[in-house]
């Protein structure tokens, strides 16, 4: 009965190692997945910077066009002298820099927004002087940047883990 206990632990044990290695391995790939997904984003956010000295009219296209080329971006916002002008999805817009707050994150996550208010967003803001540029993604599309950071949390149940 014995050797069959200690089985039995080995075995739970080797488990347990091979669910940690598997996720580790889950892990780095996920935030490998997330720095392109960024890096990406972040790309087309210093690209678009230049747009802002530009008439809405003449540059929303090209912010419609660079949207649609990253799969994870919902929308582009042009942000010129503190006030969004130009949005890929709108038009040509006047809006206040309240999507950020008084804070001067890189990165916020948003409840919704007029479109999708039931959605939750992840803003990326690159600025260059007084020049910015908003990136929108929906962090709940398909391989969006919640679903991602999901899987990053780490595994239940670990070897040597309290409980």
């Amino acid at each position: 009965m014995i050797p069959v206990l200690v089985g039995l632990a080995l075995l739970h044990e080797h488990d347990l190692r091979t669910r940690q290695r598997e996720a580790s391995q889950v892990r780095q790939q996920t935030l490998a997945q997330l720095e392109t997904i960024l890096d990406g984003v972040h790309a087309t956010a210093v690209a678009a910077v230049p747009l802002a000295d530009a008439p809405c009219v003449d540059v929303v296209d090209t912010l419609r066009r660079r949207t649609a080329a990253v799969p994870q971006l919902r929308s582009l916002l042009v942000v010129r002298g503190g006030m969004v002008h130009c949005s890929s999805l709108a038009d040509e817009v006047t809006e206040g820099p309240a999507l950020f707050g008084p804070h001067q994150e890189t990165l916020a996550l948003a409840a919704g927004n007029a479109v999708a208010p039931d959605r939750p967003l992840l803003l990326y803001r690159w600025k260059q002087g007084s020049r910015q540029v908003i990136a929108v993604m929906d962090a709940l599309r398909k391989g969006g940047i919640a679903k991602l950071a999901i899987q990053v949390s780490p595994i239940q149940g670990s070897p040597g883990e309290a409980k």
